[in-house]
């Protein structure tokens, strides 16, 4: 079979992957290892909710929503709080994820199918690579968003603010794709975190189509995502009146599904830059 057809093992055709066979790939990665990825993104999606309320709970006594540590009436400061440390947690615990998901989807697109069990100890010594990949993260996309918000802010006082804000916008967009690759890389590359940051922006320019492509097909996923997460909350409400309980199992359902396709559609973008840069070795070193 011709190379641009493309032999197919596994999840996804051996040749340089289109936006469908990206988003059909993460699909059926999750449909061929139900117990790796929903089965541990379930166990993260619980652990995570309950961490995340814990946090909110021990930092505030209660509802952020109801509570004012500026003094002044309508502060966004307390929500605001409570949604970094809710991301903080879910991010903590799903480097346990991340780990997982990298660890299995390499595989599959040879046709190679890991448990769980197998998945957790393959990837496990990644997880600290993976800490300091979200953090590194969290700080230049963090610092970027604070510029960007201080420019937001000028905005309101002139309209020459908006020459401040744009920019910081556009590198916290900018930085946000050109790392995306990197949780991959520290998993099947076991690269430390600055370095896998460096190497997702050479894969993201040189081999997985370029920027923009990156930036459309993670555009794409998370409008899937929040399709979803808008119908599954919605149906929640309506069951239950919006309850804090229902809130917490519709978070839990969304993590779930939501999450392990997300994150085996960005292992593919991986290892299809890897193809694009390298060839068919690339895909067999990908798959480890």
């Amino acid at each position: 079979m011709s190379e641009d057809i493309g032999l197919r093992l596994g999840i996804v055709p051996l040749r340089p992957l289109s936006v469908p066979d990206l988003l059909r790939g993460a699909l059926d990665a999750v449909r061929r290892h139900p117990g790796a990825l929903l089965g541990i993104g379930f166990a993260v999606a619980v652990v995570g909710e309950l961490a995340a309320r814990l946090a909110v709970l021990l930092a505030f006594g209660g509802d952020p929503a109801g509570l004012d540590l500026t003094g002044h009436p309508g502060s966004a400061f307390p929500p605001f709080a409570a949604s970094l440390l809710r991301t903080a947690a879910f991010g903590l615990v799903g480097i346990v994820l991340a780990a997982v998901v990298n660890t299995v989807v390499p595989r599959a697109v040879f046709g190679h199918t890991t448990r769980a069990s197998a998945a957790l100890r393959a990837g496990s010594p990644s997880m600290p690579a993976l800490l300091g990949v979200a953090v590194l993260t969290g700080l230049l996309v963090g610092l970027a968003a604070g510029m960007a918000a201080l420019g937001a802010l000028a905005v309101a006082i002139s309209p020459l603010g908006l020459v401040l804000a744009l920019p910081p916008l556009g590198l916290m967009l900018y930085l946000s794709v050109v790392l995306l690759l990197a949780p991959p890389v520290a998993v099947v590359e076991r690269l430390g975190p600055v370095a896998a940051l460096r190497r997702s922006r050479e894969l993201v320019h040189d081999g997985a189509g370029g920027w923009w492509r990156v930036f459309g097909v993670a555009l794409i996923a998370s409008l899937v995502g929040l399709a979803l997460k808008v119908a599954v909350y919605s149906v929640f409400d309506a069951i239950s009146g919006g309850t804090a309980f229902a809130d917490a199992l519709g978070a839990i359902l969304v993590g779930t599904l939501v999450t392990p396709w997300t994150l085996a559609l960005h292992a593919l973008l991986y290892v299809d830059a890897r193809y694009r840069v390298e060839g068919s070795e690339g895909l067999w070193r990908a798959a480890g």
